[in-house]
């Protein structure tokens, strides 16, 4: 190892370098303030909090609406706040919570590079590999877009994640190996970002419809299918844990706070002649496509003309077709009717063709640095300055967003309100705030000032839930503990139905201190839990129950964590895993 580091010390002093650059601008920046911005800080405070303080996963975060709580977890994907958690605090502790999430942020942008550099050595040397992780980590959609823009952390992280999908999958076709990878990796994805996983899990599809068909015999094509179905279906079941409450409880908060136009994901194909929602985005995501597009293209054609590794092609040419397909209005009828329009927008295919991006560039860099001379050279110059010129593009369109981003989050100094997500808020809180905001809000306000017209509402709400206490139990004390338990003291001179600031989710449950359940109910007027108390000093602990899907899911992961195991040990044995010779292909 250590030999392998000092033959390549120039790479090896090139990444460190780059990568300590990136850490030290993500913590002079802090986070921008990008979409996500209002979200992703008290997402991270409210987790980090629980996590450190002994929940392993903090489903249910008290500190968020304002101290009334959030179940925004159930929903979505701990991996990149448990990294962050983790990898950003050891890297700045002691920081400001805006400082620690952007350099955790930074550290996500750095594994890619790791990961798209596992993959890559696949089909280049340590050089070429190293140039094609360095580029595919700051990508335009990847860092510029997700980061700065969007700051979408849970589809960084899947991008971080997705270089070693790929690597399994080559492995698994070509060398019969790779299956405790491809579950390891496939579990990661799942658990980083639902809709990047499905996004991937139809391109994987399609990969292994063209595998099957390459190959010559039925035998052949069973024991692959195999190989993929067990291996995947032990991926997805590691990651049980989290998917199957976030899709089994979705019915208990306000997903339908999604279903304007702007979440419509048919109104954003491309070459559909209609009006674009966002001109600004689709012109971003155009120069994008076009990038795909040249590199794909030049890069595949320079290939027919040198030898390459096996499956380069394939990871050039499919996630390619692959992201120009969903992103043209050829697609509509699967935005339209297909379970792919759960993911909302059709530019989030760009994370597959990052990868195809990376690889080509690297075969075009790669050609013009050993066609100096002969029939080649010519032809590689145009490509790579078309390549180059597009890349460029890609990235002035985002540069005004990204410096008005950084200035806004340094102003800010990574403070923000103590929200959550409002599709994830159950509905009878929900409902009243939202009634409220839609009787001020007119179509002069522009995005940021109905946040913050509908955020005004919710603490309103979260104020009257506090006030309805005190009325119903004057001097009540309620108490918010982790691992989602909330502790009620009172001391009614007569009977009561008390009114709790606790949003009406359907899964609490209460009992007295000697463990006597009591009956809980609802408050229509304003979405809060009640509970009936006696006269007299009462002390009440409430908490979340396990719900069903979260005892599904536990028992899910267990299960294939030990098959997991178990196939790790005895795979060789297992559909013959363990064969070195490689599967015989067509020549078609």
């Amino acid at each position: 190892m250590l030999d392998r580091i000092q033959s390549h010390w120039r790479l090896c002093a090139i990444a460190f370098v780059l990568s300590v650059g990136l850490l030290v601008f993500h913590g002079l920046t802090g986070t921008p303030e990008g979409n996500s911005y209002k979200y992703n800080l008290p997402w991270y405070e409210a987790f980090r909090n629980g996590f450190w303080a002994g929940d392993l996963y903090p489903r249910y975060t008290p500190e968020l609406w304002y101290g009334l709580g959030g179940v925004d977890f159930y929903f979505y994907g701990p991996l990149p706040f448990w990294f962050t958690a983790m990898v950003g605090e050891a890297s700045c502790a002691g920081c400001g919570t805006g400082t620690v999430f952007s350099i955790g942020g930074a550290w996500l942008i750095i594994l890619s590079g790791i990961t798209f550099f596992a993959f890559a050595r696949r089909f280049f040397d340590v050089p070429w590999a190293g140039f094609g992780a360095i580029l595919y980590a700051v990508l335009p959609y990847h860092y510029v877009a997700d980061w700065f823009d969007r700051q979408a952390i849970g589809e960084i992280a899947a991008v971080a994640i997705l270089p070693l999908v790929a690597l399994a999958v080559t492995r698994l076709i070509a060398d019969r190996k790779g299956g405790f990878l491809f579950a390891l990796s496939i579990a990661a994805l799942s658990l980083s970002h639902l809709p990047s996983t499905l996004i991937v899990g139809h391109l994987l599809a399609a990969l292994l419809i063209w595998a099957l068909y390459r190959q010559t015999s039925w035998s052949e094509r069973l024991e692959t299918g195999a190989r993929f179905g067990i291996w995947g279906a032990l991926g997805i079941g590691l990651s049980a844990i989290y998917w199957v409450p976030a899709l089994g409880l979705l019915s208990t908060v306000s997903p339908d706070m999604l279903t304007t136009d702007y979440y419509d994901a048919t109104r954003w194909l491309l070459f559909d002649g209609m009006p674009e929602i966002s001109p600004e985005t689709s012109a971003f995501v155009k120069a994008c496509l076009a990038l795909v597009v040249v590199i794909a293209a030049g890069s595949t054609w320079l290939l027919r003309a040198t030898p390459a590794q096996p499956g380069l092609q394939l990871w050039i040419i499919g996630p390619s077709v692959f992201t120009f397909y969903l992103l043209s209005v050829l697609s509509y009828p699967i935005w339209d009717l297909w379970i792919l329009n759960r993911i909302q927008f059709p530019w989030r295919t760009l994370i597959v063709s990052d990868l195809s991006v990376a690889l080509g560039a690297t075969v075009i860099a790669k050609s013009l640095v050993e066609a100096r001379t002969g029939p080649l050279a010519i032809p590689v110059r145009l490509i790579a300055i078309a390549a180059t010129g597009v890349l460029l593009v890609a990235y002035a369109i985002q540069i005004p967003r990204v410096v008005e981003t950084i200035e806004n989050g340094l102003g800010k100094h990574g403070t923000y309100k103590v929200v959550g997500t409002p599709e994830y808020v159950p509905p009878a809180f929900l409902q009243p705030a939202l009634t409220r905001f839609r009787s001020v809000v007119t179509d002069e306000h522009d995005s940021e000032e109905r946040f913050d017209l509908f955020f005004a509402e919710m603490r309103t709400s979260v104020a009257a839930a506090e006030r309805a206490l005190q009325t119903d139990a004057p001097g009540a004390i309620l108490t918010r503990h982790r691992h989602d338990r909330v502790q009620l003291e009172v001391n009614l001179e007569h009977d009561a139905t008390v009114r709790l600031p606790l949003a009406a989710w359907p899964h609490w449950r209460a009992e007295t201190g000697d463990g006597r359940a009591l009956s809980i109910g609802t408050d229509a007027a304003l979405g809060l839990v009640t509970v009936s108390l006696p006269q007299g000093n009462s002390i009440v602990e409430l908490s979340i129950v396990e719900t069903q899907p979260q005892h599904i899911g536990s028992t899910i992961s267990r299960i294939s964590l030990i098959l997991l195991l178990l196939g790790a040990a005895f795979g060789r044995y297992l559909l013959n895993l363990g064969a070195e010779k490689p599967l015989a292909t067509s020549p078609r």
